[in-house]
């Protein structure tokens, strides 16, 4: 015999519950449901201990519960009674956007009925995963949404880094942690310049070659040329797109002659290459090879 009612079913769910501080924040896996217990008969408070028994469905009737917990609840003085759901029984699974009838039974009463709707606010639960992005624009990663050292090798996918998720400049030294990209982390042709830092292009050389005796150019960089100045004892290479000063840039020459000497100088934007010998005489080389690199 069915001797109770409740009242204000989920008119007291305290949604607020499920509402999470920040994304950063854990969000609650439980919510807290309240409602007042009276007596059907005359409406008199029930404040004895009561067993409840709790199940969420698909439907509004009939069919199984697909989750159910089983409490003992006393009432105050009113019949008002509170109580947590979900802290035996997990609600990750059965929160899942789809719609959820609550349904309860008090002690050998039949359940109750209607079953009632939980509205979309209490899946509020779903913000858990609101932080976590499942793709990503391209171009989107730049220098400031990334921590130091937080790319590492563990973070990122064989091959999973390529050209377009790099923004122009994004990677610097102080966002790769030590030995944290392998080469097997980013896929051919992924990082070009414009995707370097200044302080990461300040590594690279702008321009290398081997020069023969006469000037020729053999294997280079593609954007030298080079004359050999018998009138002043001296090579000179142009840089294509570079206005060469000797402050400015730094040279390494290694002639194939270890007995001589290099000097290097710039005039009009070309670079300049001297030679001399152990008595300090400029001399023409022998070949040479070199590398220049823009701080």
């Amino acid at each position: 015999m069915r001797n109770k009612t409740i009242i204000s079913l989920f008119a007291a769910l305290l949604l607020s519950s499920f509402v999470v501080g920040s994304i950063a924040a854990q969000a609650p896996s439980t919510i807290t449901y309240q409602g007042k217990l009276v007596n059907i008969t005359n409406g008199d408070p029930i404040t004895t201990a009561t067993s409840v028994v709790f199940g969420l469905y698909s439907d509004d009737q009939g069919g199984l519960a697909i989750w159910s917990e089983t409490h003992s609840i006393t009432p105050s003085e009113g019949g008002i009674f509170t109580i947590e759901l979900g802290g035996t029984a997990s609600l990750a699974t059965v929160l899942n956007g789809s719609k959820r009838y609550l349904g309860l039974k008090f002690g050998a009463d039949t359940e109750m009925s209607p079953r009632q709707l939980i509205t979309s606010t209490a899946y509020a639960y779903s913000a858990e995963k609101a932080g976590l992005a499942t793709t990503v624009p391209d171009g989107s990663i730049d220098g400031v949404k990334l921590d130091y050292n937080a790319v590492t090798t563990s973070k990122i996918a064989t091959g999973g880094v390529t050209v377009s998720d790099i923004a122009s400049g994004a990677v610097t030294t102080d966002k790769i942690a030590t030995g944290g990209v392998g080469s097997t982390d980013i896929a051919s042709g992924a990082v070009t310049s414009t995707k370097l830092a200044t302080d990461i292009k300040a590594l690279l050389p702008i321009a290398m070659g081997w020069i023969s005796t006469s000037g020729t150019v053999g294997a280079s960089s593609g954007n030298i040329s080079c004359f050999w100045n018998a009138v002043n004892t001296r090579y000179e290479i142009m840089i294509t797109g570079h206005s060469y000063y000797y402050n400015t840039y730094v040279t390494v020459v290694t002639p194939w002659s270890g007995a001589l000497t290099a000097q290097v100088g710039s005039s009009g934007g070309k670079m300049l290459i001297t030679f001399n010998n152990t008595a300090g005489t400029a001399v023409q080389a022998g070949g040479f090879q070199f590398v220049t690199y823009k701080p």
